[in-house]
């Protein structure tokens, strides 16, 4: 399923400010580990079987109707090297 999501981080919550190939959902909960660790650790993130990884395997995304089997996340950071906080 190819899908590809620009996320914006709050404290609650994460908004899918842009999507493609996925309809319907349009946040998730901060607490959902992916968005929120890229951001927090400022390094990209790619795990290659959502199902086997202990930390994610239990979202909603992966474990729901979507079945989602990838993920790779990277932060945005400006030419000096400090991250995009919106």
């Amino acid at each position: 399923m190819p899908v590809a999501i620009i996320t914006l981080l709050d404290e609650d919550r994460i908004w899918f400010k842009s999507v493609i190939g996925l309809t319907g959902i349009t946040q998730s909960p901060r607490e959902s580990r992916y968005c929120d660790w890229v951001v927090t650790k400022n390094e990209f993130l790619e795990i290659e079987d959502i199902s086997k990884d202990v930390l994610h395997c239990q979202h909603p995304l992966v474990n729901g109707e979507t079945k989602f089997m990838f993920y790779a996340g990277a932060p945005i950071t400006l030419p000096l090297g400090e991250g995009l906080h919106l």
